[in-house]
């Protein structure tokens, strides 16, 4: 995992976890900052590993707290 990703991951989760935001308003606030096929490709390695889920649209998905690895909690 890499700074960007852990950003992005901890953005995520502190928006979408409270219901401030959805993950598409999220990537809307990285515009700029990480191209956005990099972000769905983040969307797609978390769904992989199994800590992350969605219905039809990848950028309306939510974030399984219980099922995140530790990695991602670190500082």
């Amino acid at each position: 995992m890499n700074p960007r990703e852990k950003c992005f991951f901890n953005v995520c989760f502190a928006l979408t976890e409270k219901r401030v935001y959805n993950i598409r308003e999220v990537i809307k606030m990285f515009e700029g900052v990480i191209p956005e096929k990099q972000m769905i490709y983040y969307l797609k390695k978390w769904a992989k590993f199994g800590f992350y889920d969605y219905g039809t649209s990848i950028d309306l998905g939510w974030i399984i707290g219980r099922n995140v690895p530790s990695r991602y909690f670190e500082k």
